[in-house]
């Protein structure tokens, strides 16, 4: 059974391959300094697999902030969207 799917509106492209990166924040990590890792990471992912696409979700384990402060969704570019859990 093939499953549906549909093209990018973006690029046009459709290759059946998106890379999905996931990071934990821990209480003595920087967020920037951890998304900008991230951010690299799943681009060279991206390169290597030839994705058309790329997520890369952070979950911030710290337990004294509000899930208002934590859930978040950022395009980063066409391509690349950084969830924030």
């Amino acid at each position: 059974m093939r499953l549906p799917h549909t093209v990018c509106p973006n690029c046009g492209h459709y290759q059946g391959r998106e890379v999905i990166e996931i990071k934990v924040k821990r209480a003595k990590q920087s967020m920037e300094t951890l998304i900008a890792q991230g951010i690299e990471q799943t681009q060279e992912y991206m390169d290597r697999c030839q994705a058309t696409h790329g997520h890369l979700m952070v979950f911030d384990a710290e337990s004294n902030k509000s899930c208002d402060e934590r859930i978040f969704t950022r395009a980063l570019s066409e391509n690349l969207t950084l969830w924030g859990c």
